[in-house]
């Protein structure tokens, strides 16, 4: 009991980060943030993730193979390189979610396909009958 009380206390203590407007890790509309305030949601998502799974930052660092020091700059602001988010997205088991970015999305793929079939020609095939 003890230690879900400290979770639910940690937990509750993100929402208090700091930034110029209030930002929801859970909510937030990627398209109205600018490039900074995505990146401290996702490191907001990193850090609920981390601690909802018992974890402590050195953890993380560890199987990511950065410095605790770094983690810790990107859980606090965001602030890390593309090959390091991507270490830390793996070493939480999380990895496979990074293959669904910047993929076509339904409607496109759709397009795609129906355009395909528009540029397979038919071609006529005659049976021959009998000798």
């Amino acid at each position: 009991m003890k230690k879900e009380s400290r979770l639910k206390k940690i937990l509750d203590n993100l929402d208090n980060v700091k930034t110029a407007k209030k930002i929801d890790p859970d909510t937030s509309n990627f398209m109205l943030l600018t490039d900074d305030e995505i990146a401290l949601v996702l490191s907001q998502r990193v850090k609920r993730l981390r601690i909802e799974n018992g974890k402590r930052q050195s953890d993380i660092a560890d199987k990511a193979g950065m410095p605790v020091s770094s983690y810790a700059v990107f859980e606090r602001e965001g602030k890390v390189s593309l090959p390091s988010f991507i270490a830390i997205t793996r070493a939480l088991g999380r990895a496979g979610e990074l293959e669904d970015l910047l993929t076509h999305t339904i409607p496109e793929r759709i397009k795609e396909i129906e355009q395909q079939k528009k540029d397979k020609k038919i071609e006529r095939v005659r049976i021959k009958k009998g000798k």
